[in-house]
């Protein structure tokens, strides 16, 4: 899995032999120890934040004019505050221990754009350090600098600029560290794979016997190679293969869960179950429950009503403090579901996922909410989402 980038970096080397001190972590680049004027008069050190842009494992241009800025509003050497380069004041935690009070706005010409990391960072530096200088000629601008980059272990096989560039790193680390299951690499299941790959979970569990056949290709995301089909490979073991490039904790488990290998879930943090086995569905579901190891369920409906299709999604989550409604969930095979006749409806699939997702990542405090309902269905009839199995926790 590639670092972060380290010096020699020509933008970083270029910061270094400017006499600046730089860091690199979390996704984002700081300059630290800048002198500057506090608001009672004082002179502090602070520092500057920007996400980083990259193109591979080389820093690219900053994406914008602003700035993140660490410590008191600066002030002038005359004691007025630096107004030039103020936008907005507020405490925000950008990743891990970076909590940035403040951001600045300083435009290097008319289109606001910066060459590189170098010319946006000596440009603030200069505006907010000059006035340190000039209210204490004795403090040396001359000085040695250094640089520092922090590998945290992550799962992507290169830098996830887009948390950082959205600035939710600290929110999307909610999800570090966890162990997920996907139990079913069908349509719903694959597509659940392609979300929670771009996530940084720890590890992605996959479970799945059957093989990875043609028909399995038109509701599966990305588009697969003919030979995939003549090598029967296992689902698995392509979706693996496929996702690899991205995120390297990914494990494949070319088998289907039975009583028997079941202990495997033992050591998970969260499941998604994407079965049309009624019978291998309970006994999932019963060992997850008794584990108390949290869990979604997805299911889908399709019925075919003369020339149209009428269809259902469903997601259940169930948690170790909700989990009364495990019991009601489908557990025998319907013969009246067309879906198990393999119709290629993968904007279904995508949807159930998307709400499969969208409810681990509620259930993990990124997106706030105010129901929490453990039950809701999609109907494409009504157009309507019918929410079900309210808990107050």
């Amino acid at each position: 899995m590639s670092p972060p980038p380290t010096n020699p970096d020509p933008q970083v080397a270029a910061l270094q032999a400017s006499g600046l001190d730089v860091e690199i972590r979390d996704n984002h680049i700081l300059v630290t120890n800048v002198p500057y004027v506090a608001p009672d008069g004082t002179l502090k050190v602070g520092s500057l934040v920007d996400p980083l842009t990259l193109n591979g494992t080389a820093l690219a241009a900053p994406r914008d004019h602003t700035m993140y800025w660490i410590g008191d509003h600066p002030h002038r050497a005359d004691g007025a505050k630096l107004s030039s380069i103020q936008h907005s004041s507020n405490s925000i935690t950008l990743a891990g221990n970076i909590q940035v009070n403040h951001r600045f706005s300083a435009r290097p010409n008319p289109a606001g754009k910066y060459d590189d990391f170098h010319h946006k960072f000596t440009t603030y530096y200069d505006i907010i350090a000059r006035h340190a200088f000039e209210k204490d000629p004795k403090l040396n601008p001359e000085t040695n600098g250094t640089a520092s980059v922090e590998i945290n272990p992550h799962p992507f096989r290169y830098v996830d600029t887009a948390t950082a560039r959205a600035e939710i790193t600290a929110i999307a680390g909610k999800l570090r560290g966890q162990s997920i299951a996907i139990i079913g690499l069908g349509g719903t299941g694959s597509y659940i794979l392609d979300f929670v790959s771009k996530t940084p979970v720890e590890k992605i569990h996959l479970f799945d016997g059957d093989v990875m056949e043609q028909h399995n290709a038109f509701r599966a995301p990305g588009a697969v190679q003919a030979n995939v089909f003549e090598e029967a490979r296992p689902k698995v073991i392509h979706h693996q293969q496929s996702y690899d490039a991205m995120h390297g904790g990914i494990s494949s488990h070319a088998e289907h869960l039975v009583a028997e290998n079941i202990e495997q879930l033992n050591e998970m943090d969260f499941a998604f179950i994407c079965l049309d086995n009624g019978l291998a569905r309970r006994t999932i579901v019963e060992f997850l429950t008794q584990k108390g190891i949290p869990f979604i369920d997805t299911g889908m409906g399709v019925n075919r009503v003369d020339d149209e299709l009428i269809a259902m999604v469903r997601t259940t989550i169930v948690t170790p403090t909700k989990n009364d409604h495990a019991p009601r969930l489908p557990f025998h095979d319907n013969d009246a579901n067309d879906y198990d006749t393999n119709i290629q409806i993968a904007e279904l699939n995508a949807l159930n996922a998307a709400f499969a997702v969208i409810r681990w990542k509620r259930f993990n405090g990124i997106y706030r909410t105010m129901d929490n309902e453990h039950d809701f269905q999609f109907s494409t009839l009504v157009n309507d989402i019918f929410k079900e199995e309210h808990a107050d926790a």
